[in-house]
């Protein structure tokens, strides 16, 4: 399918070249009076529940396993009261069950970078976090990481963290967490003045956390002013794949993320050197290949980069 080159000078169409034909990204019949609005999250978080209260039905697979509903980014077109059309992106999380992490990335960079390239204004992000968790997983940690990367320090201001899965039972237990997460975790989030909120399992609650994002360009509605085109800071994916033309294992999300399955590799091949049961070790060794497997996608080589950039 073909693109619209953007009329912004300094964005390049070379993303284009980072696409695979089973991609969703954004084409025609978007434009910079659009709102985009990313959903991210680790898997079974409530990111395709989410969408579905936004959307008033079910217009996202809800999964109720371990297993990942969510495999490609796919977009949802609402109309927002304050009459915005906002564009809602269901991410899939970097532990999905069936794709490995370094294609999850590169899915939810080619998407953002589409976006971007369509002049779209970023609403914000919402990263929803399961707060029944006791514990920050080695997986919630990975989300996180990759979420604060694909953001960028200047954007942060219009990020919602949204907890989920509150419940009677561990009202109070789950309080001291979220405390813990704001204090320990969250911090520069809260410092750049994004928002905390939890959310119920109800329409309401999900419309107030989307509400939350949008309050500017909500007054501006109501009084008659259109918002600048632009004037919203892009994450910092989107800058570093549109306007810098970096190739995805070379941003700072592809960078982290290739540390990140290091240190996993280097841990699973410890675990392989001391186990002596052979049915274990076998799975020990799936796991080391498959880790091995994902760095070598986010390694770029000298000539890759010449290539992309030059030609």
């Amino acid at each position: 399918m073909s693109y619209t080159p953007t009329r912004a000078t300094n964005k390049s169409m070379k993303w284009v070249r980072q696409r695979r034909p089973n991609d969703d990204v954004l084409t025609d019949g978007f434009n910079c009076s659009d709102f985009v609005v990313a959903i991210m999250g680790a898997t079974g978080v409530g990111k395709s529940t989410f969408i579905n209260h936004i959307a008033g039905r079910p217009v996202s697979e809800v999964g109720h396993a371990l297993t990942s509903c969510t495999q490609k980014v796919h977009h949802y077109v609402y109309a927002h009261h304050s009459g915005r059309r906002i564009v809602l992106a269901d991410t899939p999380g970097f532990d999905d069950t069936y794709v490995d992490d370094s294609e999850i990335l590169r899915r939810i960079a080619v998407w953002l970078a589409s976006a971007y390239s369509k002049d779209m204004q970023l609403g914000g992000v919402i990263y929803l976090y399961d707060i029944s968790q006791r514990r920050l997983t080695g997986s919630a940690r990975l989300n996180l990481s990759m979420f604060e990367k694909l953001c960028g320090p200047q954007v942060l201001d219009k990020v919602v963290i949204g907890t989920t899965k509150w419940n009677a039972k561990i009202q109070v237990q789950a309080a001291e967490r979220e405390d813990e997460l704001k204090r320990d975790f969250w911090a520069s989030i809260v410092e750049k003045k994004g928002k905390i909120m939890r959310i119920q399992n109800t329409a309401q609650s999900c419309h107030d956390v989307l509400d939350a994002l949008l309050p500017a360009q909500n007054a501006a509605t109501s009084s008659g002013q259109p918002s600048a085109r632009g004037s919203a800071n892009p994450l910092r994916i989107q800058q570093e794949i549109v306007t810098e033309e970096k190739l995805v294992p070379r941003t700072e999300a592809g960078k982290t993320l290739r540390f990140s399955l290091a240190e996993m590799l280097a841990s699973k091949k410890q675990d392989l050197r001391n186990e002596r049961d052979e049915e274990t070790r076998a799975k020990l060794q799936e796991d080391v290949d498959f880790l091995n497997q994902q760095i070598n996608e986010l390694h770029a080589s000298f000539f890759q980069r010449i290539v992309y950039r030059f030609l």
